[in-house]
Order: C-alpha cells, then structure tokens, then sequence
C-alpha cells in the first residue's frame, strides 16, 4: 500500500514545476520491504516487486533490491530469520554506498 500512496503523491508533484521533483529524485537508490503470509513468498510477492521496478525505471529510481519477510500481523516477521538476514545484508549495502559518498 505504500508503493501506491507513494506513486499516487508523487503523480500530483512530477508535473509541477515548483518542486523539480522528477529531477530531484532521479538517480536515487531504492530498496523495497514488504511481508506476505502466503508460500512461496518469491513467487507471491513477484507482481509487487515487479511493479516496483517499472515504477523505478519510468521515474528513474536505482532499484537495488528487497527483503520479503513471512507474516500478516504486526511484529509477525521478526520471527522470520531469512528476512532479518535480507534486512542485514540491505543494511550493510546501505553503508557501503554512505561510505563511498
């Protein structure tokens, strides 16, 4: 729902030439986080991740990559250790890039 609240915003601000919106977020990298309750979460999850991506390159987004976690309630992924280790290892690329800047 997020990814759609977000594309929904910034529709109304691409166009506008006061926030230079499109420019401004050009180039950025970005990550996607999601949870799904149904297996196999790769496969189920897909349609996202894959809408994502589009959403990414029509606005010229640095798409790097996602953690899918196991769960439908809140705090339900912490008990999903794969996910806490894609989680990790987003973290660590994270810092990479920080410290190459």
């Amino acid at each position: 729902m997020k990814l759609k609240i977000f594309f929904d915003r910034w529709s109304q601000y691409k166009d506008d030439e006061r926030w230079n919106f499109k420019e401004r977020i050009a180039d950025k990298d970005l990550y996607a986080i999601t949870a799904a309750n149904d297996e196999p979460l790769k496969e189920v999850t897909l349609p996202l991740i894959n809408q994502f991506k589009m959403i990414c390159k029509y606005i010229r987004l640095n798409y790097k990559g996602e953690a899918i976690g196991k769960g439908s309630r809140p705090l339900d992924v912490k008990n999903d250790y794969n996910a806490l280790l894609q989680v990790e290892k987003l973290k660590e690329e994270i810092k990479k890039i920080k410290e190459l800047e």
